[in-house]
């Protein structure tokens, strides 16, 4: 037997459309998306750094589509909902040249050593203690919740402290400030928790309930 490598040896792994492949598909991104190696026949591989995987889910099909685990969802960093284009931008859709002919004119912007060094910088963002606690402060509320059956999990939490300084960092600063965190705190929590039937029942969304649980934590004032 030859073992040859499957699309998942990439630095880049894009899953369109993951609600559509079986359970068992599903359960073989479990490993490398936490580990970062595949294990095949009691060898383990270790992917080559940087590694991400992006997933997209068909959000209006009942058939043919099976719901992501809890624990799956949870190894995702954030979950974004892109909507509808812009009129001008879907113009430009319909204008623009096949997709295969643009990614192959694709420019390169960064290179994996560029990437490295900005994932080694990041961490250098300073949190105060009194940031660190209203992010804590937070997350306990929405662990709380009545109108959610579970809460963000630490995963969710140590999410919610990195996403927080990229932000700072992408706007120029070396410390992190409330309005950071209120930036990311929905898009890195609403795919980790679940909605009570109280919640279905008066039609709240999961950006309904932890957009009020921002408004009732008070923000702390000290920077830096």
């Amino acid at each position: 037997f030859e073992s040859r490598p499957g699309p998942l040896f990439a630095n880049l792994i894009l899953a369109d459309e993951l609600n559509r492949a079986t359970p068992r598909s599903q359960s073989a991104l479990l490993e490398v998306m936490e580990e970062k190696q595949i294990s095949v026949d009691g060898v383990s591989y270790r992917m080559e750094e940087p590694y991400m995987v992006m997933a997209t889910q068909n959000p209006l099909e009942s058939y043919g589509v099976f719901p992501l685990p809890e624990a799956q969802l949870d190894r995702f960093f954030m979950r974004l909902r892109l909507g509808y284009m812009t009129r001008e931008q879907e113009i430009g859709v319909m204008r623009r040249p096949e997709t295969r002919l643009m990614i192959d004119e694709l420019p390169q912007v960064v290179t994996a050593e560029e990437l490295a060094v900005l994932r080694e910088s990041y961490p250098q963002v300073r949190v105060s203690d009194d940031i660190a606690a209203y992010m804590m402060e937070i997350v306990s509320r929405a662990r709380e919740n009545e109108l959610l059956v579970n809460g963000v999990s630490t995963r969710g939490s140590l999410a919610l402290y990195r996403a927080s300084q990229i932000v700072a960092a992408l706007n120029g600063r070396d410390y992190v400030i409330p309005e950071d965190v209120q930036a990311v705190f929905t898009d890195v929590s609403t795919h980790r928790i679940l909605l009570s039937q109280k919640a279905k029942t008066e039609r709240k969304t999961t950006a309904d309930v932890l957009a009020q649980v921002l408004r009732d934590v008070a923000a702390p004032t000290a920077l830096g």
